[in-house]
């Protein structure tokens, strides 16, 4: 397989009143040609930070003080933010969907002129071919009428509808890797549906790469190849989908998948088993394990040693962790 987006140390600081939020603290991970990967993990845990670092899109006081992007070989991160290196790079080799459409759309702008606007900055289209295009676009996204439909505002079309032109906007250049934020977090349980079917066979289609940022786990496990599981900024767990979820190997994941609501599975189960506690102030961190106060197995050793490097469990499956939860009883 062919890699095409790999993350290397990435960390990212927001600076604040009561000290420096280590957003972002050491992420690595990589993504091959045409593969789907998920970031999972709860609010706070730094999956959105981490996308938005990747396209430098962190807002000030934030800063990325270290790390590697190499996207097409080049490492991206040497380039300035508002550069137009790295604004070529947005839109070309890089997209990203957002969660809400609502406020990442232009309100006072047609939503055709807003693809047709990317098309002709960065693929160098004339008005006419890149009018064409959008509406191919558009057709291709399902939306009904295109030709007509191209020159409504954003207020015009529901929110399904509007994410769809999102993923059209995504799409437009062709770019290398697609990075999504709760891409179906503001749609109704059937819009989300197809949506991710959606874009699942528009990446396929075009052999782009997909990065989901979900919480939603049952969402990347019918999606996502693999699965990286995120807490306190740093991965925790990372490796195939359906290995990390059939047979968790850190006390975290293995957590949030207890909290998953299931039907029919265990007609004795009449509760939700929640993930006890809180996660931690990023600004104040302990020496040892971040997830230590919440977790039931816990060692003398955990209390003792910080907080370990990833290790291998497994075939391509790595968890930060001194237990194994295969090894317990």
């Amino acid at each position: 397989m062919v890699t095409v987006l790999d993350v290397q140390d990435l960390r990212t600081y927001l600076p604040t009143k009561k000290g420096i939020v280590k957003a972002v603290d050491g992420v690595s991970f990589h993504i091959d040609e045409g593969e789907i990967i998920g970031i999972a993990g709860e609010s706070g845990c730094g999956k959105t930070e981490t996308m938005l670092s990747i396209v430098q899109l962190i807002q000030p006081p934030g800063k990325i003080m270290s790390g590697r992007v190499i996207i097409d070989d080049e490492d991206i991160l040497q380039l300035k933010a508002n550069s137009p290196g790295m604004r070529s790079v947005r839109g070309r080799k890089m997209s990203f969907i957002f969660t809400d459409p609502k406020t990442s759309l232009n309100p006072t702008l047609a939503i055709g002129r807003q693809i047709t606007e990317v098309l002709e900055t960065h693929l160098d289209m004339d008005k006419q071919a890149a009018r064409e295009r959008t509406v191919e676009l558009l057709d291709m996204v399902g939306v009904p009428d295109a030709g007509a439909r191209m020159d409504d505002r954003p207020f015009q079309f529901s929110n399904g509808m509007r994410q769809r032109v999102m993923i059209a906007m995504a799409l437009a250049c062709n770019p290398m890797v697609v990075i999504t934020d709760e891409p179906t977090n503001v749609a109704d349980i059937t819009t989300k549906s197809q949506l991710l079917e959606l874009m699942k066979g528009l990446v396929s289609g075009l052999n782009t790469s997909l990065i989901i940022t979900t919480q939603n786990l049952g969402m990347l496990t019918r999606y996502a190849r693999r699965v990286y599981v995120m807490y306190a900024g740093r991965i925790v767990e990372s490796g195939p989908t359906t290995v990390v979820f059939n047979n968790p190997c850190h006390p975290y994941t293995l957590g949030l998948l207890r909290s998953v609501p299931r039907l029919g599975v265990n007609k004795s189960i009449k509760k939700l088993n929640p993930l006890l506690g809180f996660t931690p102030d990023l600004i104040d961190m302990p020496p040892h394990c971040a997830f230590l106060p919440r977790c039931t197995y816990k060692t003398e050793r955990c209390e003792r040693e910080p907080w370990p490097d990833m290790r291998p469990v497994g075939e391509d499956h790595q968890i930060r962790c001194y237990v194994d939860l295969r090894e317990i009883p």
